[in-house]
């Protein structure tokens, strides 16, 4: 569902509110994954995709796995 990820020094509101928002997706019955990396920032992973966090890969992965 989200391509979206939370920058390092996200606030815990942020955080809290990225937590509901992905719950509320797991009740709809939304397919959608959740991953919390250590580093980065907003956008890192698409700016490059041979990163050391394989982020992009993931979110491949992710797509293939739901037939987009």
């Amino acid at each position: 569902m989200d391509a979206g990820g939370l920058q390092k020094s996200a606030s815990i509101k942020t955080i809290e509110n990225e937590y509901y928002f992905f719950y509320a997706l797991q009740r709809a019955h939304v397919k959608a994954e959740m991953h919390i990396l250590q580093s980065g920032g907003h956008g890192f992973g698409l700016t490059n995709v041979y990163s050391k966090d394989n982020w992009f890969r993931m979110f491949i992965n992710w797509l293939t796995e739901n037939g987009f």
